[in-house]
């Protein structure tokens, strides 16, 4: 068996979030990423549907944040 092979984390995935331009709102994307994870390197574009605006929005990872975990 490989040494490749990776588990599930043990970390909540945290939701990517950004502003919608209409509302002003803060929006979940629909990306979810560990906390413990360096996986926000993607750069690329991506759209989605506004719940509050029910606009496209078109964004990147330097448009968005990771919500806050509980505390």
């Amino acid at each position: 068996m490989s040494g490749d092979v990776k588990t599930e984390s043990p970390h909540e995935l945290l939701r990517v979030m950004i502003m919608c331009p209409e509302s002003g709102e803060p929006v979940p994307t629909g990306v979810r990423l560990d906390p413990a994870s360096p996986e926000t390197s993607d750069r690329s574009e991506r759209t989605f549907v506004c719940p509050h605006c029910f606009h496209v929005h078109t964004w990147t990872m330097d448009d968005a944040w990771i919500e806050a975990g509980a505390c």
